[in-house]
């Protein structure tokens, strides 16, 4: 059954849905801190940029339809070849040519040639001219981090779609708080999400509790817009979707 977003309705729903987000909507790097270096082939069949403590390696399947771009992860303190502390690990939005930092945020992943992170992954999703991009850092049962990167000022902004779209999803759910809490929030992330030039974003999320089986699907669009230099991500639809087969 579709349903679209009804002020009347779902008031406070749309109330964080519309938020508008200054185009420094989470803590990141800002502008590229000191190069780290291009990013080079290594002996791992990847690429890792810079060398020694500090460097960073390109995490799979994330570079941008141009090439110029990718995600990578790193710890501050060590090599990548090294087996990192989980609270240590930084996400980075890296230019390969030279890899300069464009953009800042942290992980749970990390992957360094023979050994990686267990039941973590990073799914990355581009818009065709490669200047937005929506990474979800996926954990065993839920979604830890779902962010958009839009690449298009001079500075890189970095928004938080988990704090617009689970709490639309979570009042989409219609259960009492005590229950709610037993259900986790997944993003179908990588070849199930798109985005569009125009910033319009279609994906689907799943409600679920882990191992006990009760799941509910959503099919949900978003769309990034801009006003004096602020960006604004707002929730135009969330459709009930079918039951997973």
């Amino acid at each position: 059954m579709s349903d679209e977003i009804d002020p009347l309705r779902d008031a406070i729903v749309a109330a964080i849905a519309c938020v508008v987000i200054v185009a420094a909507a989470i803590a990141f790097a800002g502008r590229a801190r000191a190069d780290m270096g291009p990013c080079r082939p290594d002996a791992f069949e990847g690429l890792t940029c810079g060398a020694g403590p500090g460097a960073a390696r390109i995490i799979a399947d994330t570079l941008s339809p141009t090439r110029e771009r990718g995600f990578a992860w790193r710890t501050p303190r060590a090599a990548p070849r090294d087996e990192p502390e989980d609270e240590t690990l930084e996400l980075l939005l890296v230019r390969l040519k030279d890899g300069a930092v464009l953009a800042k945020s942290t992980t749970g992943y990390w992957n360094n040639g023979d050994s990686h992170a267990n039941r973590r992954s990073e799914d990355v999703s581009w818009s065709p001219d490669g200047t937005l991009a929506v990474r979800a850092m996926q954990l065993r049962f839920n979604t830890g981090a779902f962010e958009l990167y839009a690449l298009r000022a001079a500075s890189p902004a970095v928004i938080d779609l988990l704090k617009i779209v689970e709490p639309a999803v979570r009042a989409k759910l219609k259960l009492p708080k005590a229950l709610s809490e037993n259900w986790v929030f997944s993003v179908f992330g990588r070849d199930n999400l798109t985005i569009g030039n125009d910033g319009v974003i279609r994906f689907r999320v799943t409600m679920w509790v882990p191992k006990e089986g009760p799941e509910k699907p959503f099919d949900i669009v978003l769309r990034l817009s801009e006003n004096n230099k602020q960006l604004a991500v707002r929730v135009t639809s969330i459709t009930e979707g079918s039951d997973p087969e």
